[in-house]
């Protein structure tokens, strides 16, 4: 349960996404493993303060949004520790694929998001979301948006993506900087069946200025029934946008 609090966490402070909905999924603990991330250990027993009042300035702000998803670049909404998180550029014009043995990749959407942690508990949540100490001040996620189709006879399950590069030989992966949708790690994908979901990925300060290519790399996949895999961890879907 702890970690699909961290999972919930990281879409709120990252993304400005509303928690309805969020709480009732439960983690799925079959084929899992318990142990939290080193930063997400410090979580136990932190409660969010919830002191931040939002400036008007902001609240009359056109762009402002204070529940919901952001839809347009420019919008930004604010959490209640004080974490502003804004929509920088949109590229929902993306058709990638990969296939993987049995199982296809499709990565449909790219967000690019800027965050301004503004009180020491908003960097103190972002670094555990996120599971990084890079974490100082004002910084960079992508929110990647993709499609799993499961073509095999079995039903599945996975924890989604492994692993972003970026240019200069930088990456994230599930030790630091990467966080996949917790609802994909408690689901299970039928035979035949196509899930959406998506991974929020911490952006290397060195690779801001020039954020055009990702590579991705997903998790390999089991089956459900005894827990073999039917995919390995696959070669990375090389995704573009402007």
């Amino acid at each position: 349960m702890r970690k699909t609090m961290i999972g919930v966490l990281s879409v709120v402070i990252l993304t400005g996404i509303s928690t309805a909905g969020y709480f009732g999924y439960q983690y799925h603990q079959k084929n899992q493993a318990t142990e939290l991330k080193p930063l997400q250990g410090n979580a136990k027993g932190k409660i969010n303060k919830r002191t931040y009042t939002i400036p008007k300035k902001d609240q009359q702000s056109a762009h402002f949004v204070a529940s919901g998803k952001l839809e347009k670049v420019g919008d930004y909404s604010i959490s209640a520790a004080g974490s502003k998180a804004q929509l920088d550029a949109i590229n929902n014009q993306l058709n990638v694929s990969l296939q993987n043995n049995q199982i296809q990749y499709r990565v449909t959407e790219v967000k690019q998001m800027q965050n301004e942690p503004r009180t020491k508990e908003a960097i103190e949540m972002a670094q555990m979301a996120l599971n990084s100490r890079d974490i100082d001040g004002p910084y960079t996620t992508l929110i990647i948006s993709y499609d799993i189709t499961n073509q095999s006879n079995e039903t599945i399950r996975t924890d989604g993506v492994k692993q972003v590069g970026f240019q200069a030989k930088q990456a994230v992966n599930t030790l630091s900087g990467l966080d996949n949708d917790v609802k994909l790690s408690a689901a299970q994908i039928d035979a035949g069946k196509t899930v959406s979901t998506f991974v929020i990925a911490l952006v290397p300060e060195k690779s801001t200025q020039s954020l055009h290519t990702i590579k991705v790399q997903f998790d390999q996949v089991q089956k459900v029934s005894d827990a073999s895999e039917i995919a390995p961890v696959s070669n990375s879907l090389t995704v573009q946008f402007k």
